[in-house]
């Protein structure tokens, strides 16, 4: 299979959409671009191309996706019912990275639910991917496009290097501009409950719901092995050196260059950060960099989502 790129340019978009609508409709899968990341999308009511995406990505088919809608309207085709609580979060919040775990409609493909009784839905503030799915004229599966526990894909290249013959297109709108995955609501319990850390944090939901945190990941303070370690400004200074990436926020950056690591500095404040970690980490790796040190992030609720993203990077390159 040869992957197409197909241009989200203002004089190639009307024809790149028309060509992503034909292969979604033709049960192709195809990678496109949210507010987050890239997702790796197939026709919700399409199973066998769903079902292609778990193939493509090596994912486990027990682990459900996201059906990606445009509203309100659309997202209740997928579900049962829509709670007040459902609709009273997605005025809030949609467009944008928060996803709604609710009990699943009868026409839902267990496929697209991992072979449970809930869907998960979100509409994804991004014109390219809210255009697809208008033109698509359903909800469209997708996790992010990438190999399942590998870095997840912020440009069309990344997906390209990554899924290159395993993906039938990939529509490129440029870098995603948010970074962080949405955060992933239940809502078919009470208190809600969150099952992922994101870009919406915990704080802003209990404004809204009662919500608890059942997300708790691996342990953040200190982190070594694998691809990505989290130390201490001492430790990172012994592992550094020709070959290391290191990514830091406030540590001097002329102490690494002077041992030859190679050296991303991010933004101070936690949205900027999140928009540049995973291109960065991209970067990092396709310079060769063997290893990679994290300066640790500070407290407080709006790094929890980076802290615990960080730690589940880690965790995934140390088991694999």
């Amino acid at each position: 299979m040869i992957t197409a790129a197909l241009s989200w340019t203002e004089s190639d978009r009307a024809g790149s959409l028309a060509r992503a609508v034909a292969i979604l409709r033709g049960g192709g899968l195809v990678a496109f671009p949210t507010e987050t990341v890239y997702g790796l999308g197939a026709a919700a009511s399409h199973e066998t191309a769903v079902r292609g995406i778990f193939a493509a990505k090596g994912r486990p088919s027990g682990v459900p996706l996201i059906v990606h809608v445009t509203d309100v309207d659309l997202a209740s085709r997928y579900v049962r019912r829509m709670p007040e609580a459902a609709i009273r979060l997605a005025s809030h919040f949609w467009p944008g990275p928060l996803t709604l775990v609710l009990d699943r409609g009868p026409h839902v493909s267990r496929a697209v639910t991992g072979g449970g009784e809930t869907v998960a839905v979100r509409a994804p503030a991004h014109d390219a991917a809210l255009a697809l799915i208008e033109a698509l004229g359903e909800g469209i599966a997708a996790p992010s496009a990438n190999r399942h526990n590998d870095l997840p894909p912020v440009r069309a290249a990344h997906v390209l290097r990554g899924l290159a013959g395993a993906v039938d297109a990939v529509l490129d709108a440029g870098r995603c501009p948010g970074g962080l995955e949405s955060t992933v609501l239940d809502l078919t319990r009470s208190p809600a409950r969150v099952l992922r850390r994101g870009a919406v944090s915990i704080d802003r939901l209990a404004a809204l719901v009662d919500v608890e945190d059942g997300s708790a990941g691996p342990a953040t303070a200190r982190m070594v092995g694998g691809w990505i370690s989290v130390v201490d400004l001492a430790e990172a200074m012994a592992m550094a050196g020709a070959g290391t990436g290191v990514v830091l926020r406030t540590w001097p950056r002329e102490a690494f260059e002077a041992i030859r690591a190679r050296v991303e500095v991010l933004p101070t404040d936690a949205a900027g950060y999140a928009s540049q970690l995973y291109d960065v980490l991209h970067d990092l790796r396709d310079a060769g960099c063997d290893r990679v040190v994290v300066e640790p992030l500070p407290d407080g609720s709006e790094w929890e989502a980076m802290r615990d993203r960080i730690a589940r990077l880690a965790s995934a390159a140390a088991s694999g």
